[in-house]
């Protein structure tokens, strides 16, 4: 799987089904990657869940994204649905209160420690691993970089950045130097995510970070 493919799709819920990511793939996507998929849902084999992991061979690369706190069942659904995608993506970035108050997506970001033990048993997976996470839980508590760092030491693949935090949730601006500062201190591919929405955008983003892809 090569992380350095400059165009990204975003994984986005309720949104990016297989039928978009295909719409997509047609008009120049490089990788394309589920909605935010429960853990805990595809364990319980749930019903409407089994329905957002379809896909079509044409889709490849593919990813799907998980999000969980409990490092068990983390890992179980990684491996139930490891043979049918390219990559999994550990969200780190969901601003959801109901994903949030879970202790899953950006609400990780207060345990860091966990974030390590989910993350270094998530590699062991036998598929590539990529992390999206926010750039912290707000101004005062910017995690980014040592998210980066612990990805890196854990043996992720890539990792993307939405600049904003938590607190932000799609609100103001995102900080596009937050993108370049954690390309400056990590060695793996860096995804830039946020304020990017036309092609002008796009190579503005990889011009000023320096990101891999976008």
């Amino acid at each position: 799987m090569n992380f350095k493919n400059k165009l990204f799709l975003a994984p986005m819920a309720d949104v990016t089904s297989s039928p978009y990511r295909q719409l997509c793939k047609s008009f120049g996507a490089d990788v394309v990657c589920t909605p935010l998929i429960s853990a805990t849902a595809i364990v319980r084999e749930n019903r409407l869940t089994k329905d957002l992991l379809k896909h079509s061979d044409d889709e490849s690369p593919v990813g799907i994204q998980l999000f969980g706190s409990d490092k068990e069942t983390i890992v179980k659904a990684a491996k139930i649905v490891r043979d049918d995608f390219d990559f999994i993506d550990f969200n780190l970035g969901c601003p959801a209160p109901k994903v949030t108050e879970q202790e899953a997506g950006a609400g990780l970001l207060r345990k860091l420690d966990k974030v390590e033990e989910i993350v270094s048993k998530l590699v062991k997976c036998e598929k590539p691993v990529t992390i999206k996470t926010r750039a912290g839980l707000n101004d005062k508590q910017i995690t980014f970089l040592k998210v980066g760092k612990i990805a890196e030491n854990c043996g992720v693949s890539a990792i993307a950045l939405h600049a904003r935090t938590l607190k932000q949730v799609y609100s103001g601006k995102a900080n596009w130097e937050w993108i370049k500062e954690l390309k400056e201190n990590v060695s793996m591919p860096v995804i830039g995510n946020g304020d990017v929405n036309s092609g002008e955008s796009c190579r503005r983003m990889l011009k000023e970070t320096g990101c891999d892809s976008i």
